[in-house]
């Protein structure tokens, strides 16, 4: 998969996962009423949270890295 296809795919299951959230149902309810593989789902869940935890900065609030975090 190309970066492009990857970004678009990422940008469109992130405004998936946000509506998910918004929606007050539960993850595999909302699933079910929008027709959406709940296997599917919680894949891009998992991908989208090593992404953001990759990208998630170690150093504590005063700025050093705090060891065991």
């Amino acid at each position: 998969m190309d970066k492009i296809t990857r970004q678009v795919r990422i940008e469109h299951w992130t405004q998936i996962m946000n509506e998910c959230l918004n929606s007050g149902m539960n993850k595999t309810e909302w699933c079910r009423a929008n027709g959406i593989s709940d296997k599917q789902f919680f894949y891009w869940q998992r991908i989208l949270r090593k992404r953001s935890f990759c990208c998630f900065d170690i150093k504590g609030p005063f700025g050093y890295h705090r060891p065991g975090r």
